[in-house]
This record gives structure tokens, C-alpha cells and sequence, in this order.
């Protein structure tokens, strides 16, 4: 563990706050905030600036963020979606209004892949800007996810000077104390919220 502040919390118990506070919230309330966390993403430089993003198909309770997909697909980006290729190994794969879904043994909506490898994989020094589904993150950027550690064996792997922004996406419910952090967490730039981006920050 490398966090230093003894007040901070473990992930885990973060993790348990976290989505006991996104499941309090109706499916209005989620579907409107949702609504607003797009408009703050697509009026991000970040975005805008972007030729390709990561997004992700959220889960019945996370931020949905459908719409800036859809959005980044009409005005030409390219988006790529995670692939669980394993139980530790996570990768993007491009998507477009043309493809079919499967839902994985994680619950989780995943594109169809005709392939194993092949056209559907984009490098990741293409990608500009990662959004990252999250369970809770504190006020240093940290961020908890479901626990698979996916996104952070992904950040871990790809730290190079092309680096991809990465934005953690949640409710500000979410919100919590200091979370405990250990080496092999990787912070987000930014954290974006239905109240907008809350800080970029330089990492």
C-alpha cells in the first residue's frame, strides 16, 4: 500500500460505498444525469480534439454514456469499446453503428468479434482519450472500479510519451474520502461527473 494518509480508506470498502450510492439512484435520476455528464464530455477540449476514443456500454446502474458515443460516431471519431480477451487481459476494439453485440460472462455488453485478432484492434498510441466506468474516486484522482483490475494492468501496460488522457466517468455520489492506493493503481487525469469535469489534472 502506498498511500500515506491514515484517514484513507481501502479500496474495497470505497468500492461498497461507491455503488450503494449509484444504486440509491432512481432510473430518472441516473437517466438524467447521464444526460448531462454527456454534454460536459462533448464540450471537453480533450473530446473534441480527440480522432479516437475508448468509451464503454455501461451496466444497469453505471453513467451511461451512449449518447457521446453515438455523438463521437457521427462526427467521425473512431471509438473502440474494452474486449476481455482474458480473465486478466483487457483490450479496445473499434465499434460502429454496424455492430453486434453479445453480452460476457461478466454481465457486460461486448462486440461480436469475427476475428481473434485482426481489424477490430486499435494500437493504443491512437488512442486519445480513455473514459473509465468507476465505482468511486476521491479528490486525488484516485479511482476504484469493480475490482478486476482491468483498467489498470491496461494504464500500466501503455505509460508512454502518447499516453491516452484518461477520464474516470461516474455520478458525483460517488465521491468519497481518501481511498488507500497501492503501486499498481493508475490515477485518472480527470474525473467527470454530471457536474462537469472536475479538475484535469497533469499526470
Amino acid at each position: 500500500m502506498t498511500s500515506q494518509n491514515l484517514d484513507a480508506i481501502d479500496s474495497s470498502r470505497a468500492r461498497s460505498l461507491g455503488r450503494v450510492a449509484r444504486e440509491q439512484l432512481t432510473n430518472a435520476q441516473r437517466n438524467y444525469r447521464s444526460a448531462l455528464l454527456c454534454q460536459k464530455l462533448q464540450q471537453c477540449r480533450w473530446y473534441q480534439e480527440a480522432t479516437c476514443v475508448a468509451a464503454y456500454v455501461a451496466t444497469h446502474d453505471e453513467a451511461n454514456i451512449n449518447a457521446l458515443i453515438r455523438h463521437a460516431l457521427s462526427v467521425g471519431k473512431t471509438v473502440v469499446v474494452p474486449y476481455i480477451e482474458t480473465h486478466t487481459l483487457m483490450r479496445f476494439v473499434r465499434v460502429d453503428d454496424n455492430t453486434k453485440w453479445q453480452i460476457d460472462r461478466h454481465g457486460i455488453s461486448q462486440p461480436i468479434m469475427t476475428s481473434r485478432f485482426g481489424s477490430h484492434d486499435i494500437a493504443a498510441t491512437r488512442i486519445d482519450v480513455v473514459y473509465a466506468p468507476l465505482t468511486a474516486f476521491d479528490a486525488q484522482f484516485n479511482r476504484v472500479g469493480m475490482g478486476g483490475g482491468y483498467y489498470d494492468r491496461y494504464f500500466g501496460m501503455h505509460r508512454t510519451r502518447r499516453a491516452s488522457k484518461r477520464i474516470g466517468i461516474g455520478f458525483n455520489v460517488q465521491h468519497t474520502t481518501c481511498i488507500a492506493t497501492h503501486e499498481w493503481d493508475v490515477g485518472m487525469n480527470a474525473i467527470a461527473t454530471e457536474r462537469g469535469i472536475i479538475r484535469i489534472k497533469q499526470r
